[in-house]
């Protein structure tokens, strides 16, 4: 799942996309989208209908997951004579199609702060396994000292390299890591290894920033508990923006905190098992790896 399908589900959940705003596209471009069967409806959009909404490209019309598929802009404006509605230039990286699956979002909670929210659920709801692979291996007699990324220095939970290219990853279970001042670099010092191999560390940091459309959710964190969480936090903004006057929302408030916590209950983090700093198995006199 990625930031913009979070989104839509969390719209979705909470009646933030009302039936008629959903409907299927008969033209537009990277700075419209056109509909041309607006016209004939009963109640048919006046001039400039739904500018602040959120429009989403929900399905691509070729079923191929095309761009601009997920895409999302939001609406600054609508023209009910051609039934198109106008959003930044640029906005979509692909012309919407005719046949492309549209959705639009009132603007109750506006796009940019739901993006800002999901980013603060995220990084609330506690340390993700990561990896990183930055770090190369190289040559000596004696142990050696390498830099961890500053995230990592705290949190390695396992160390892996290749015995030579191409070879699949042993752990490492001998290893020391050295501290240092906030925001600064540690080390991690490891036995003897063949240079240019990659080096693979499982740590745990906060869940990266989510910038784009396009930006995954981590698959440690079950699709339900993103929902179930970006819908709290999207309702406590709400009713604060609103001084809590809404008794509709203030319930519905109360019920989301409860479904994401129990959720988060039901559906716990994955996290890999941590394997510990010693070794059990030598190959070689030089190198002290131990496969898992």
């Amino acid at each position: 799942m990625n930031l913009s399908q979070l989104m839509q589900h969390v719209y979705r959940e909470n009646g933030k996309i009302k039936r008629g705003d959903e409907f299927t596209a008969t033209g537009g471009g990277t700075a419209s989208v056109i509909n041309t069967g607006i016209a004939t409806r009963p109640n048919p959009y006046d001039d400039d209908y739904g500018i602040g909404y959120t429009a989403f490209v929900v399905r691509d019309a070729g079923g191929l997951n095309a761009a601009p598929e997920n895409e999302f802009a939001e609406v600054t404006g609508y023209a009910s004579g051609t039934q198109t509605f106008s959003f930044a230039t640029g906005s979509f990286t692909t012309a919407v199609a005719s046949g492309d699956k549209i959705a639009l979002a009132n603007g109750d909670w506006p796009s940019p702060t739901l993006m800002e929210l999901a980013n603060r659920m995220l990084k609330d709801i506690g340390r993700i396994e990561l990896v990183d692979t930055s770090l190369v291996t190289v040559s000596g007699l004696g142990d050696h000292d390498y830099t961890l990324p500053v995230a990592a220095k705290y949190s390695v939970r396992r160390v892996q390299v290749q015995e030579w290219v191409g070879d699949s990853y042993n752990t490492i279970y001998q290893r020391e890591i050295t501290p240092s001042a906030p925001n600064v670099a540690g080390l991690i010092t490891l036995p003897p290894l063949t240079s240019g191999l990659t080096i693979k560390l499982w740590y745990e940091g906060v869940h990266p920033a989510l910038t784009a459309y396009s930006s995954p959710i981590s698959e440690t964190i079950d699709d339900h508990v993103a929902i179930a969480g970006l819908s709290a936090y999207a309702i406590r903004w709400y009713n604060t923006t609103v001084g809590g006057k809404n008794d509709f929302w203030r319930q519905r408030g109360a019920e989301a905190w409860q479904d994401y916590i129990a959720a988060l209950k039901e559906r716990p983090i994955k996290k890999s098992i941590k394997s510990p700093k010693w070794f059990n198995k030598k190959y070689g006199p030089e190198y002290r790896l131990a496969l898992e």
